[in-house]
């Protein structure tokens, strides 16, 4: 699947077979049984839900040969690990001055930020946050409700610059660099 979207986007992307992080190293990746999308690297907390686990490589972003282009957009998400990756990529960012795009889980933040938020923010970006017209909540059934209203009366996107973050998970926040929004 990527090989094809890389095809469709007419080699203006590039594919490195490593993690990201804020150094070269290998660290223990697990896969999480409950949601393969949450699987990611033993660091920190205690994980959940994981099982087995292979060794992979981290390579910082600031360390890539990108062949001398630029960086447009980087959308990051990686379960927890984004400060990490932001401060691989520290050079890049500063040099390049891309939009960012990122998850952040609810366990994030506090009082209206969260640490990668404030990397960020001290890179000299605002932020915006997406989401639908159709939230009712983080709990299942709300969940539930919404998924089954917006299948009936269709999707509208919002997009709102944030300055305070509301405590709860963000599916997509979207840093852009001063001068640019």
């Amino acid at each position: 699947m990527l090989a094809i979207n890389i095809r469709l986007a007419k080699n203006k992307v590039m594919i490195f077979n490593h993690g990201l992080g804020d150094k070269d190293e290998q660290l223990l990746f697990s896969e999480n049984n409950i949601n393969i999308g949450a699987s990611g690297f033993c660091v920190g907390d205690f994980r959940k839900n994981m099982s087995g686990g292979l060794v992979l490589p981290l390579k910082k972003i600031d360390g890539l040969d990108l062949c001398g282009s630029g960086v447009d957009l980087l959308k990051i998400d990686v379960e927890g690990f984004e400060e990490r990756v932001i401060l691989g990529a520290s050079e890049t960012i500063k040099k390049h001055r891309p939009v960012i795009i990122f998850e952040q889980n609810k366990s994030e933040f506090f009082n209206g930020t969260s640490r990668t938020i404030d990397l960020i923010k001290s890179f000299g970006y605002d932020f915006y946050s997406l989401r639908t017209n159709w939230y009712f909540g983080e709990h299942l059934l709300l969940k539930a409700l919404s998924l089954i209203v917006r299948s009936v009366v269709g999707d509208r996107v919002i997009i709102e610059a944030e300055e305070k973050f509301k405590h709860k998970n963000h599916l997509m926040i979207i840093a852009v660099p001063w001068g640019l929004g």
